[in-house]
């Protein structure tokens, strides 16, 4: 199974709750093997979170 989730922001210092509740959401679907994806827009975009997901193979 693939999940892909869409929203306009991927920064929890900009966009708050739903970004934080997506990256955990990317980390719990793979412990799963469920594969997944994020598409988000660049606007206020956080490499930092970005990075984090990819250091964990996600």
């Amino acid at each position: 199974m693939k999940v892909l989730q869409a929203y306009i922001f991927f920064s929890i210092k900009f966009a708050g709750g739903t970004s934080d509740l997506m990256f955990k959401l990317c980390k719990a679907l793979e412990k799963k093997n469920i594969k997944n994806t994020i598409l988000c827009g660049s606007y206020n975009f956080d490499k930092n979170l970005s990075l984090k997901l990819k250091k964990n193979g996600i």
